[in-house]
Order: structure tokens, then C-alpha cells, then sequence
């Protein structure tokens, strides 16, 4: 039976996670100083207008357009301090000293910049021609009240933040912080404050993925290394699942020998492994399933490659995006791409080949796209990557071809 493609599992992934069943966690309102890398549960509104009065655009003067012409002089009224108001509406033909961001006299219309006039003894000599709304941010030019600010399920950056507090909001509603399980299976493998014994590894895996996942607001907790027993396995999953939306197995998910995750996996209450296999080079030795998880709902489970090259790129295509999903997040899948050419030729074997890549940009803005040679156990191929790019099987692309580069930062 064919395995199916990467862009069939997303796809179908999608789909299962749109379906609901799966376990999502409830609302909380959090003050806006604590909800940096919240997902929002819905969308805040603006307490007042932005900008609240018609703001000057440049240092200079403020005035009314109308009949203001090059050569025309004008008595300058006054200064308008930051933070104050006119004292007075403007007065026919006159001018007020004002700053980037004062707030313009009642009659301007218009800010004239100061290298457009002649300064002269309190007063002006206009240099150019005066178009009314020149320079002037109006009143609610930004925002109005009530507007909505963000759409729900949005992820806050610093930037939102920014915008929130300058709109009225104190505090926001985001989605609780989900809880994910990983389990490391494997006799091999050592933590990484232990020495090495003969035969053993370091774990590499679970001290990378757990940050990922915690600074994407997810609460991690790391089970094992578990040896070749999947009782051993389905056991820890069981209990930690009954509180977890999401379950990454690290390892033992090839068909060979001594890999246990897909009977731990359908031995769970409600376990269902739901495909196993990807046609793609590396990841190939990829599982996906759901078990029952908190309050009824599914969690759901996603088994990687033990080889960490396989295991951090089947992450990224699959488990990163799921995980933001799981979280509340509106377009979870979203993952910044970049044009790029090739700076040498590449081919692809039987299955899809997921290609790293190192992007060099020349001192004409032309980026290339590097190659990064090795297998799924050589790790510098992913880490000094940023991105991939996707070759069908069989299909080779040639030197200084333009090529798709799908980037590891995501954008959304």
C-alpha cells in the first residue's frame, strides 16, 4: 500500500482538527501586562478614539488651508505645547506653532512644515502652496471606540500589545495555557547531565521541542526515556494524556524491532492510530493518532522519527502547526516563504525530499538557496538551515533555478 504524501497528511490533518473532538482549554481573563504570547478568545474593542483630537503630522504650523498662498504672511498666534490644547480657536489668517503629535487649534486644517516657510518676527512667509488636511492625522484616523481591535484566536506579539494599550484595553480573554506530554523511548538514550555510557546518546530532543512548545504557551511535561516495552509506554501516556491535549512520542515509531508506540498507542482508551508513514525523505517512519484525553475530549498523539533530524522536521510540518491549532490559534498552518535561486543542483529520491537550506542574499537583494548535505542523522544539515524546500520524487532541480523556500520562522 503507498504511504501517503506530506500535503495528503496535512491535509487530512487539517481536516480532523477542524472536525473538533479535540481537547481545547477554556477562557481566562489575564491583565494585558501578563498576555504577551497569549492566544486570544476574543476579539478586544477600543475604550476611545486614536487618535483622540486631529494630531499635527510634522513639526511646524498649524492653519487654515483656505487662502493660504505662496508669499503670504501670517501673524503666528502662539506655541502649542505637547500635551496641551490651543487656549483659543484659531482666529482667521493666522498660524500656531506646533509640534509632531500636538493637537491642532480648533479651525486648522492644515499643518505647514517648517522648512516650507520663511521664519520672520512672529510670523510666517509661506513658501508653497497649503492643501487642506496637509500633514494632520485626523481624530479617529486609527481606530473609533468600539472598534475591534484583533481578530479571537490571534497569538499577541509586542506590537498588538502596543496598539491595545494605546486603545483603552487593560485586559484581555485568551485561551488557558494547553498541557503537552513528551515521552522519550529508547534504551540509548541518556539525559544530557549524565556522562555517556557505551552504546548511548544524549537526548537532544526533548530539551529542544520542550522550550519550543513552552514558549509558544504550551505547559510541557517530558516522561522516560521508556526501554522497548510499549506497556511500559502506554501506561505513562495514559495517565499524563488524561490531562494533556497533546502527546509527542519521541522515537520507536519505525515498524522494526523493539518500536512500540503504535501498540502503545492503539492500546489506549480510545487509542486509534491514524496513519503511519509519510512518503517523504527524511520523516518517513512518521505516526499520528488520537487517545482519549481531559474532560472526555481526544488528545491528540503524533510519533517522530527517532533520528533528531527527522523527528525536528516532522515537528515543524506537522506537530508545530497542530499544537498552534490545539491552542486557539485562527491560521495555525500559516509559515512565512521566501523566493530564492539555487545555488546548486539537487534531486530527489523515491519520496518527497524535504531539502534544507541555507539562504545567502548577494549585495543585489538576489538570495540563493544552499543546499545542506546529509542524511537524518548529520544535525548541522537542520541547524544551520532556514528553511526547506519540497522536490517531488524523481524530480531534480538545477543550478540558479528559482525555487519556493518555506522558512522555519512562522508568520501569522
Amino acid at each position: 500500500m503507498a504511504l501517503p504524501t506530506l500535503a495528503e497528511v496535512e491535509r487530512d490533518l487539517r481536516t480532523l482538527l477542524q472536525e473538533g473532538g479535540f481537547y481545547r482549554p477554556g477562557e481566562e481573563i489575564l491583565p494585558l501586562e501578563k498576555a504577551l504570547g497569549r492566544v486570544l478568545a476574543a476579539s478586544p474593542r477600543a475604550t476611545i478614539t486614536l487618535p483622540p483630537f486631529p494630531r499635527a503630522h510634522y513639526d511646524g504650523f498649524a492653519l487654515r488651508a483656505e487662502g493660504a498662498a505662496p508669499g503670504k504672511v501670517l501673524p503666528v498666534a502662539g506655541e502649542i505645547a505637547m500635551g496641551k490644547e490651543a487656549p483659543r480657536p484659531l482666529r482667521g489668517d493666522e498660524a500656531w506653532s506646533i509640534t509632531t503629535g500636538g493637537h491642532l487649534p480648533p479651525g486648522a486644517d492644515a499643518v505647514v512644515p517648517l522648512e516650507d516657510v520663511d521664519i520672520l518676527e512672529k510670523a510666517i512667509r509661506l513658501k508653497k502652496p497649503v492643501q487642506k488636511g496637509q500633514y494632520v492625522t485626523p481624530e479617529g484616523a486609527d481606530v473609533k471606540a468600539g472598534e475591534e481591535l484583533l481578530a479571537a484566536g490571534r497569538r499577541l506579539g509586542p506590537m498588538d500589545l502596543s496598539l491595545l494599550w494605546a486603545a483603552g484595553v487593560r485586559e484581555v480573554a485568551v485561551y488557558r495555557k494547553p498541557k503537552a506530554a513528551l515521552f522519550l523511548t529508547g534504551s540509548e538514550i541518556r539525559p544530557p547531565h549524565l556522562p555517556l555510557l557505551p552504546g548511548t546518546v544524549w537526548d537532544s530532543l526533548s530539551p529542544s521541542l520542550a522550550p519550543w512548545l513552552s514558549s509558544w504557551g504550551w505547559e510541557v511535561e517530558v516522561l522516560g526515556p521508556f526501554p522497548e516495552d510499549p506497556g511500559a509506554l502506554q501506561r505513562a501516556m495514559e495517565e499524563s494524556l488524561s490531562k494533556a491535549s497533546l502527546g509527542i512520542v519521541i522515537g520507536g515509531s519505525s515498524r522494526g524491532k523493539g518500536d512500540g508506540t503504535a501498540e502503545a498507542v492503539a492500546a489506549l482508551p480510545g487509542g486509534e492510530v491514524l496513519g503511519h508513514g509519510i512518503a517523504i525523505q527524511p520523516g518517513r517512519p512518521t505516526l499520528w493518532g488520537r487517545a482519549r484525553g481531559p474532560e472526555g475530549k481526544d488528545a491528540l498523539i503524533l510519533g517522530l522519527p527517532g533520528h533528531p533530524v527527522s523527528a525536528l522536521l516532522v515537528f515543524f510540518l506537522l506537530g508545530f502547526p497542530a499544537s498552534r491549532h490545539l491552542a486557539g490559534e485562527i491560521h495555525p498552518w500559516a509559515r512565512g516563504k521566501v523566493k530564492a535561486r539555487l545555488a546548486e543542483g539537487v534531486q530527489a529520491g523515491a519520496y518527497e525530499f524535504i531539502a534544507r537550506v541555507e539562504l545567502r542574499c548577494d549585495q543585489e537583494g538576489l538570495c540563493w538557496a544552499h543546499v545542506l548535505k546529509g542524511d537524518s542523522a548529520i544535525m548541522k544539515s537542520l541547524a544551520g538551515s532556514h528553511g526547506f524546500l519540497r522536490l517531488p520524487p524523481g524530480d531534480r532541480r538545477e543550478a540558479g533555478q528559482e525555487v519556493e523556500v518555506e522558512l522555519w520562522m512562522s508568520f501569522a
